[in-house]
This record gives C-alpha cells, structure tokens and sequence, in this order.
C-alpha cells in the first residue's frame, strides 16, 4: 500500500460532475441536486450498481466499489472511461467497499490514452501513461 492511498477525509465529491454527488468514506452516495442519500438501481453478482450523471448529462452505471475507488483514489480519468474501471477486493468481500480494501484492475489491453497512440493509463496513476517500451 502507498501512503497516497491512505484516506484522509470523510467525504468528496465524484469528479466531473459538478459537486453533484457527495461520497462518504462509508460508502453512503448522496445527490446534493436534492439532497437525499442515492438509491441504488442494480445488484449484479451481489454487487450495488448505481446511475451517476457526468457534466455532459452521460449516464454511467457503477459498481459501487469502483465509485468509492475513483472518489477516494483520486482516479482522474474522463466519465467516459470510467465504465472500463473495475476493483479487486483484498479480503474477496464485494461488500466491503472500503477504499483500503479495493485495488485497481484495468483491462487486460490497459485504458488507452487520449491523444497519444499506443500508452495506456497506469493503474492508481491515472494522470500519467505508459507505452510497450516504458516511456512515462
């Protein structure tokens, strides 16, 4: 574990979507639009899925796990990659979703990089890219 993966705030926002979405370390979602804790829509594999809304009003269906893990691992990948993203869970647990307890897991072929042919994101890196040959 990296010391930038310890948590040290009890809520933030889900990025690019305006502050409209505010997440607990406990994994509480609230809509800030009116200020009532998120329902959840889905539950596949036994896992909570829920419908957040990016800038451009694109909705995503989330894991719950993978929500907690873009809020509190300071992923900052644009919304339309963020249904690329899953987590492992350290204890096997899908309910656990602390973010202590979740790991990146990228696609087998990455998350490619906008603008730059053939780097792919790094996982728990999200602002920066590799290629084959190693270049940052």
């Amino acid at each position: 574990m990296f010391l930038k993966d310890f948590v040290c705030v009890n809520e933030k926002y889900i990025p690019h979507t305006n502050e409209r979405y505010l997440v607990s370390i406990n994994g509480v979602i609230k809509d800030t639009k009116d200020n009532k804790e998120l329902v959840q829509c889905a539950e596949v594999d036994e896992e909570k899925h829920f419908f957040i809304e990016d800038l451009l009003g694109n909705q995503h269906l989330l894991k719950h796990s993978v929500i907690m893990a873009i809020v509190f691992k300071c992923c900052n990948l644009e919304p339309h990659l963020w249904d690329m993203l899953d987590v492992f869970y350290i204890d096997d647990d899908v309910n656990n979703t602390h973010p202590g307890n979740l790991v990146w897991k990228y696609p087998i072929d990455g998350i490619p990089y906008n603008g730059l042919d053939g780097f792919r994101y790094i996982p728990g890196y999200s602002n920066y890219a590799i290629n084959k040959a190693g270049f940052v």
